[in-house]
């Protein structure tokens, strides 16, 4: 076969069974026809190889066939496609049927045959113990996945008992420490986890297919009564979750059990996870079903609602959306019991005859009600003008505040010298924290601001790109200069130039200018600006209605179902103070759009719910999560990311920084992770978040290490 190829080539030496033959060139006049280098390098590597270890060769089609044979009897191929300026171009296409090691492997080129057919033979050697171990398990175990085992497969999923299943993951670090998980459920794994071994359980081996009746392990879904079931990727499917009832026991695939769950009518849905009955012990759950709701009223005080698109999940609890701007119509539209009252606000409630007045005279009888009410601005002075007006005329203003929406305010201005004060003496403290102060956060655009707003509106949460249609540019044709002054506030405002007090120089501009506004510091400092902007937070609105709601500073008091002091009055968002939250929680309100979303939703479910004296808190509330985009970079927080109220003696902080590539914090206590700051692509939120929730010990592993596999050791 190969001496017919060859004879397509020039006159050429060849060399068969030390015999020097010159073959002449034949075979149509339509044949590709290459250098003499490209079938002298493959002679030479055939040679070098062994021709018996070759059993196809196409040089038409650029490809050779190589077979070896193990000392375990194994067969192995490897298929090699062969560039066609060879050999002045690298090997770079082959395949075989071996396990990945990763991307340096696969991205490796060879410069010739024999340096890729050498390294395949080290790469069999390297993994004679894994095929060894794994054979073991295929002779002695019912296995269920794969069906038909490849070399290139390192797991598998055997039976251990009457529905309980076992999935076993070589490590290709080190296989004496292979990744073992239970399936089934946790009333027979519980007992079994701590005696599993790969060999014998409890000393009895594991059964075999051939000796047993396959009816009594319950191995089909009980929901489609197929044990693999094929995804729209033509992957396999295999049963993944059991329900926990030792009366059942049974498992079913994650999808067909979705399916039942989101089509049955007495199902509940929290934020990330629906609720509902066994398919087969319906009758037996005594949960009652979800209260039907006639019709829902949204009563808002602008002309627009804002409502959240494009939900990710990034992890069980973490999340990442947009928030988009939609008029009554369309919304109403996609909710068929949904009525949406714009330019309203609700002046008066009386909870007893459970009644609510409107500013246009229209009265609303409620079964329950919800209190969205937002927070309105921390505003030290009194809020006059036209902004984009200002800005646009200014040549020098203040920022007063260090959280994420003074930092990119600061940021996005242009011509204008902007005087930053603060009183903490780090940058950003609200979001990131001292360490994280060389990461100034600026969103990335998410949606569009409306042209109308309502000057008396009571909710005041920005959210995210609140400037995209505000005007951030001022008049200072000699550009930006940033000054900065830390630990302080303001102590006075004055109209006009204090006398008494002599003035601070910055920026671009005339030392004699005449300012709008003189601003006199705590430090005793004294600027003078033409604008000056506040972000120093939000104070919750509280009882606008005066209808006897316990409230604190921090807001309406509401309990784990969202309920205030009043019957059938719930409280949501900004407006809310949880009263529940415990100081050794790992969540804590801070305001944000992620909290309105969770509080929102965790609201609407508690009040459709008729089992009133049923308490339980969504599992969202478990951890503290937050997800954003900082100039350019995707910030995520996790849990006690900043210490929150944790004793400065308790706690230590452990920091990685690649730079430009990334920043990790993480705040351990007791040997336990509290909270973490991640900024960049890390791929560590969903590790971290299962740390946090689940409070391991990691006390001696450098889990900032990055040759340190946290998901191996999490496992």
């Amino acid at each position: 076969m190969f001496k017919a190829d060859v004879k397509r080539a020039f006159k050429l030496p060849i060399s068969f069974d030390g015999r020097t033959t010159t073959v002449e060139q034949c075979g149509s006049d339509s044949a590709v026809v290459r250098s003499p280098d490209f079938y002298y390098q493959i002679l030479k590597d055939a040679d070098a190889i062994g021709w018996s270890r070759i059993s196809v060769m196409n040089l038409d089609n650029l490809e050779i066939h190589f077979q070896l044979v193990d000392e375990a009897e194994r067969k192995h191929d490897l298929l090699v496609c062969i560039p066609s300026s060879y050999p002045n171009e690298e090997i770079s296409r082959w395949t075989w049927d071996l396990p990945k090691r990763g991307e340096e492997i696969e991205m490796r080129r060879y410069s010739s045959l024999q340096a890729l057919y050498d390294d395949w033979e080290l790469q069999i050697q390297s993994f004679t113990s894994y095929w060894n171990e794994l054979e073991l398990l295929d002779a002695h175990t019912w296995i269920l996945d794969p069906p038909n085992p490849r070399k290139s497969d390192l797991y598998r999923r055997f039976v251990v008992s009457p529905g309980v299943s076992a999935h076993v993951s070589l490590n290709l670090k080190d296989s004496m420490f292979p990744r073992v998980n239970l399936l089934g459920p946790e009333s027979k794994t519980a007992t079994l986890r701590a005696r599993l071994s790969l060999a014998l359980l409890d000393g009895n081996p594991f059964p075999m297919s051939e000796s047993v009746n396959i009816e009594d392990y319950n191995l089909d879904c009980g929901i489609c009564y197929c044990y693999r079931l094929c995804d729209v990727n033509e992957e396999p499917i295999l049963p993944n979750k059991t329900c926990d009832d030792t009366r059942c026991s049974k498992s079913f695939h994650e999808p067909c059990l979705f399916e039942y769950l989101r089509t049955h009518p007495e199902c509940k849905r929290s934020i990330n996870t629906i609720f509902g009955k066994c398919p087969y012990y319906y009758a037996t759950r005594k949960k009652k079903p979800p209260a039907k709701c006639d019709s829902v009223i949204l009563v808002s005080m602008c002309s627009v609602v804002k409502r959240v698109s494009n939900l990710r999940h990034l992890s069980k609890i973490l999340t990442s959306f947009d928030v988009i701007e939609q008029s009554a119509i369309e919304m109403e539209s996609t909710i068929p019991n949904l009525k949406i009252l714009i330019n309203t606000q609700v002046i008066e409630m009386n909870p007893q005859s459970r009644i609510a007045c409107t500013n246009n005279g229209m009265k609303i009888e409620y079964e329950k009600a919800c209190l969205c009410l937002g927070a309105r601005p921390n505003m030290p002075f009194e809020e006059k003008g036209d902004h984009n007006a200002k800005l646009a005329s200014s040549k020098r203003l203040a920022v007063i505040g260090n959280g994420g929406i003074a930092a990119e305010l600061v940021y996005s201005l242009k011509n204008v010298d902007v005087l930053w004060a603060m009183k903490d003496d780090h940058l950003i403290s609200a979001q990131e924290g001292s360490s994280t102060c060389d990461k100034v956060p600026v969103k990335r655009m998410k949606f569009s601001m409306s042209s109308t707003s309502s000057s008396n509106s009571q909710g005041a949460a920005l959210g995210p790109d609140w400037h995209s249609k505000i005007s951030i540019e001022g008049s200072n044709n000699k550009g930006k200069c940033i000054h900065i002054e830390k630990s302080t506030e303001i102590k006075r405002i004055f109209s006009a130039k204090p006398e008494h007090l002599s003035e601070c120089q910055f920026g671009n501009n005339d030392n004699n200018e005449d300012w709008n506004v003189y601003i006199e510091f705590t430090n005793g400092k004294v600027f003078g600006v033409d604008f000056i902007v506040s972000a120093t937070g939000v104070i919750p609105n509280g009882d606008t209605m005066n209808i006897g709601l316990k409230l604190t500073e921090n807001g309406i008091d509401v309990d784990e179902n969202m309920r205030t002091n009043l019957p059938f009055i719930y409280a949501a968002g900004d407006v809310c103070n949880p009263i529940w939250m415990s100081a050794s929680s790992e969540w804590f309100q801070m305001r944000l759009w992620t909290q309105a979303r969770q509080m929102g939703a965790f609201a609407g479910i508690r009040m459709a719910d008729e089992e009133e004296g049923q308490s339980y808190l969504d599992f969202c509330f478990e951890l503290f999560s937050h997800v954003t985009t900082f100039f350019g970079y995707k910030v995520i927080l996790l849990g006690l990311y900043n210490a929150q109220h944790l004793n400065q003696e308790d706690y230590e902080i452990e920091l990685r920084i690649t730079e430009g590539k990334e920043f990790v914090k993480i705040i351990k206590s007791n040997g336990r992770l509290k909270g973490a700051v991640l900024i960049g692509e890390t791929d560590l939120e969903e590790t971290f978040e299962n740390l946090i929730l689940n409070q391991l010990n990691i006390d001696g592993i450098d889990i900032l290490d990055p040759i340190v596999d946290i998901d191996d050791y999490f496992d």
